[in-house]
């Protein structure tokens, strides 16, 4: 279903169906948005409900908004930040992704999530490697599925740039992997 439509069609009458469709399409990626940025999970949690429920509330003057998607993940990370910084206590920020098992016999089970967590870790540390701005381009273009428009309008810059930058990313990558297999 198209989220534009949703979206439109959301603003105009209320309907709560379409605000659930809304939110079981983008809560999930903006949760793992949250989660690579390196905020704790609880964090994560409180900052979706806060942005879903701001728009809910602010739907009426919100019509003007044209891509609800690259809106709310705007929305979202400001809020996380803003959440941190109103934080008292200092939390270490984990950087780790979130991991969501199938469910399988125990053993299974064990041998998936020992095998993701080396991938998790060999992932990481590849990503580690690039600039802050480069792995987020690259998150929200393959975890996300998010076109280069949408990169450029959640990061201010323009899409031609954002495929740049994905593309040496992806070049960097490689030379890296390269590197490490000789």
């Amino acid at each position: 279903m198209d989220m534009h439509l949703v979206w439109k069609e959301f603003v105009e009458k209320g309907d709560e169906h379409l605000f659930s469709i809304l939110y079981d399409k983008l809560a999930n990626q903006l949760f793992s948005y949250g989660i690579c940025l390196g905020f704790s999970e609880e964090h994560c949690q409180d900052a979706l409900q806060d942005v879903f429920c701001k728009m809910y509330l602010s739907k009426n003057r919100m019509s003007h908004i044209t891509n609800i998607s690259a809106y709310l993940f705007k929305a979202y990370k400001h809020r996380l930040i803003d959440m941190y910084r109103k934080s008292s206590k200092t939390e270490e920020l984990d950087a780790t992704s979130h991991v969501f098992p199938v469910k399988a016999t125990v053993l299974e089970q064990i041998m998936k999530e020992e095998k993701t967590a080396k991938l998790e870790i060999t992932l990481n540390t590849l990503l580690q490697q690039l600039t802050d701005k480069q792995r987020r381009v690259v998150y929200m273009k393959y975890m996300h599925g998010m076109n280069y428009v949408e990169i450029g309008e959640e990061l201010n810059l323009h899409p031609d740039s954002c495929k740049k930058m994905v593309y040496r990313a992806i070049e960097k990558l490689r030379r890296i992997v390269k590197i490490k297999k000789e």
